[in-house]
Parts: C-alpha cells; structure tokens; sequence
C-alpha cells in the first residue's frame, strides 16, 4: 500500500481488491506500536481511518457503471478522471488490485491539512501502510 499524489488534491492508493475499512483498521491497529487507547494510539488511528474513509473504489465503480463506456479501465481513468497515461503507469495495477480515490478533504478531521502543509505528511503515512500487506 502506498499513497499516491498528484497536486494537492489528487491522493491515489493501490490496495487487494478485498480491501475494506474494517480489515485496514485491524492490521493497522496490530502494527501501531502504541499503548491500545492511549491518546498516540487513537490519534494515529483517526488520522488513517478520516484518510480512507470516503475512498472510492475506482476499479469497481469503472465495472458497475462505465465498463460499457470505456473499452478498459485505464481509458476510463484518461478520459473520465483526467489522469495523465505517465500518473496512470505509475499504480502499476495488475489483476488483484484496485485502484482508490482518496478524499482526505471529506472528513470532518480535516486530515488533509496533515499532506497539504506538511512536507513529510505523506512520506509518513506511507511508512506506516509499507508495512500493513493490504
């Protein structure tokens, strides 16, 4: 898992095709090294739940409702999310994985304060997500 940003409001992660909330929150929680309801804990588990929490899953939402449309899911994301084929090669998706549009910018937390002023904020967040295999 990796985070993956275009500008300051584009926020891409290629996750399994399972991936749920539920799922991230439990391998998330196992590899925080924090004492379980201390406040580190519960912040750090708020600013990666607010992260994911309005994703869209762009590969299935292409399937349900574009597949027709589009001749394949990268025609999709040029043509209907704007995306460059350069950012496109760069998720390097293959068959059992998905493609999520991150909406930090929805969350009441306003966690995208944390990627858009802080130079570090993504590079951080990704450490974490190196480590959870989803």
């Amino acid at each position: 898992m990796k985070i993956i940003s275009f500008g300051e409001e584009a926020y891409y992660c290629v996750v399994r095709k399972m991936f749920s909330l539920e799922g991230f929150e439990r391998e998330l929680c196992q590899h925080l090294s924090m004492r379980e309801n201390s406040f580190a804990y519960c912040y750090s588990l708020k600013i990666f739940r607010d992260f994911f929490r309005y994703s869209k899953d762009l590969k299935q939402e292409y399937q349900d409702y574009y597949a027709q449309e589009y001749g394949d899911f990268e025609t999709y994301l040029y043509q209907k999310e704007l995306l460059d084929r350069d950012e496109i090669a760069l998720f390097e998706l293959n068959q059992n994985q998905t493609l999520l549009k991150l909406r930090p910018s929805f969350s009441s937390y306003n966690v995208e304060n944390i990627v858009r002023y802080d130079e570090e904020g993504i590079k951080i967040l990704n450490q974490v997500l190196e480590d959870i295999n989803l």
